[in-house]
């Protein structure tokens, strides 16, 4: 018996829960300051969580094209750049135009990068949308940073499987991937319609735009 694990779905997942704990740490963290505490616990809170969900929305779409890429003959693409290989793979598979997924993937890209590479330093306070001065840091990975990562992450998942399920000439990869799209195309629907409520409660939209 064979069975496979759709990691780039479990990372979806993942982000989704994050981007829910970081709303609710920006949520405690407003009723802290209302009442006239101390907020700065909350806001780590919010900054941690935003940190995964920018981390698993990359690893998620990086897994997805890895997938894409060994359905369709090896993933000897990834190893160079992880950016650079996951934007030749979805270019190539599903027919997206290339300035406009190489934007999206570099923000997605960035944020991860940020969270995984970043040394400690110190830095001047910088304005944090709770409307306080806060470490640079705290003031980059936030709700809106969460929300922006996921949102890209969901809408290219998205894009990609319905590309993958209902293109009339879908690619080699493409075609390969209709199957396994077909099982999972209710779920990403499902998560992407979650992030848009989320997004919606914290008064946010996805997309780079937004961040």
């Amino acid at each position: 018996m064979k069975m496979s694990t759709p990691f780039w779905l479990y990372w979806l997942d993942i982000a989704l829960a994050h981007m829910q704990e970081a709303l609710r740490c920006r949520g405690d963290a407003a009723r802290v300051q209302a009442a006239g505490g101390q907020y700065g616990e909350a806001l780590i809170g919010e900054t941690r969580a935003s940190m995964v969900a920018a981390v698993a929305s990359a690893a998620c779409i990086e897994s997805f094209a890895k997938t894409v890429a060994i359905r369709a003959g090896g993933d000897s693409a990834f190893r160079g750049k992880a950016a650079r290989a996951v934007l030749d793979v979805l270019t190539t598979a599903f027919a997206i135009e290339r300035a406009v997924l190489e934007k999206r993937l570099r923000q997605l890209f960035d944020d991860r990068n940020s969270a995984i590479h970043s040394g400690e330093t110190s830095s001047a306070s910088a304005p944090h949308p709770l409307g306080v001065e806060t470490g640079r840091a705290n003031a980059y990975f936030t709700v809106e940073r969460a929300a922006g990562a996921i949102g890209l992450a969901a809408d290219l998942l998205e894009e990609c499987v319905a590309r993958a399920v209902g293109g009339d000439e879908p690619s080699p990869a493409a075609g390969l991937m209709r199957a396994r799209a077909s099982d999972v195309d209710v779920r990403v629907a499902q998560i992407r319609e979650c992030v848009l409520q989320i997004q919606g409660r914290a008064g946010v939209t996805g997309g780079a735009d937004s961040q």
